[in-house]
């Protein structure tokens, strides 16, 4: 277990003697020199803090706002306590006060930069962006801009459906002033496909986005079977299943256990159904033995003629995950097409009774009135 070093007697005899001088000062200026004053206010709570004695520390510190009441210095103390604390609102208007007060812009920032953290950890993505907007011009002057404000944006910003087009400006605005930054091009390239998946409108067609992965890869290959599979996830959005297949094989053929499932998919998409089965037979049975993977596994066996098997996974898939509507629904299909034909009604009817408001459910009411029709009221 780590250490810290007890502070000797010399440091502690020093601290002592910092607080004595400040109380004196603090004593001689209270009257005549308000200012004073609180500066001396501040700079104990200071020493208290370092002591470890948050309590006493930010009672001086409420004390120099008391007699100075535009005093960023003990504002921005009472703030960084604040937000250790979990009180964002407080330390939110502990920031204004500094942000607002300050006639130094290099402290003013920093109170910026303060700022949009609590905004990002409140879910306020849009007043984050708009103070790291008013930031980034200055990360030329303060070093700390540049990275401060990227580290919130990956950490707040990457995967959320509320912010993730600013996300994606941001990159591209960062990327405009640090062009060379892997970090940031990676970012960008997941953010746009983070977006594209979500059904966001993004700005750039698939066509670029291939040739930006491309130029990515060329430099930096590490991630290349995950970026390739962010590809493919494109080409299916945009239901081009042959350049999606195309892109899913390059990840597969880096990382075959792990992304599987996608080639394997487009495969059945497009009724490659030979290749795709065995691919997805292992996803299912040892990579990724989830519902999902049955449920494919199901569509290749159909493909193929293996009308057993394909019953078989599709119960598995349903057993996994009872809610799966269209595994249910299929399966049904499977009885009736095949047989028994009872065995389909059955399982359709308990599919309706659990899933009446399925497009498929409505399907079955219409071409099957008979057995699932609405009784006639006369």
């Amino acid at each position: 277990m780590p250490c810290t070093a007890a502070p000797t007697a010399t440091a502690r005899g020093q601290t002592e003697e910092a607080k004595r001088l400040y109380r004196e000062s603090i004593r001689k200026a209270a009257d005549d020199y308000p200012l004073l004053a609180a500066q001396c206010w501040k700079n104990l709570g200071t020493e208290f803090e370092q002591e470890g004695d948050h309590s006493e520390a930010r009672q001086c510190y409420e004390r120099a706002i008391a007699l100075a009441p535009d005093l960023m210095e003990a504002h921005m103390a009472l703030a960084m306590s604040d937000k250790d604390a979990g009180n964002l609102e407080t330390a939110l208007d502990h920031f204004d006060h500094v942000i607002w007060a300050s006639n130094e812009a290099a402290v003013a920032l920093a109170a910026r930069g303060r700022r949009l953290e609590l905004y990002f950890r409140q879910g306020k993505a849009d007043k984050a962006f708009d103070d790291i907007a008013v930031l980034l011009p200055h990360g030329d002057r303060e070093p700390w801009i540049f990275d401060w404000c990227a580290r919130l944006v990956y950490n707040y910003a990457r995967s959320n459906d509320a912010s993730i087009l600013r996300a994606i400006r941001f990159w591209d605005a960062f990327l405009r002033m640090r062009p060379k930054d892997r970090r940031a091009q990676k970012e960008r390239l997941l953010c746009l496909a983070y977006a594209k998946m979500h059904g966001q409108t993004v700005t750039i067609d698939y066509g670029r986005y291939v040739a930006d992965v491309t130029a990515y890869l060329a430099i930096d290959p590490a991630d290349a079977a995950y970026l390739w599979d962010r590809v493919g996830h494109w080409a299916q959005v945009d239901e081009d299943w042959v350049q999606a297949e195309q892109q899913y094989r390059k990840a597969h053929s880096l990382d075959p256990d792990r992304y599987g499932y996608c080639l394997g998919t487009a495969l059945n998409f497009l009724k490659r159904f030979e290749e795709a089965l065995p691919i997805l037979l292992e996803q299912a049975t040892t990579h990724q033995p989830d519902a999902p993977s049955w449920f494919q596994v199901a569509v290749a066996q159909e493909g193929v003629g293996d009308i057993p098997g394909c019953k078989e996974s599709y119960q598995r898939a349903i057993s996994l995950d009872p809610e799966y509507a269209l595994a249910m629904f299929n399966l049904g299909g499977i009885f009736w097409n095949h047989g028994p034909r009872e065995q389909a009604l059955s399982i359709w009817s308990d599919a309706i009774e659990r899933f009446p408001s399925h497009e498929l459910a409505a399907k079955l009411r219409s071409d099957l009135p008979k057995f699932f029709g609405d009784a006639d009221p006369d």
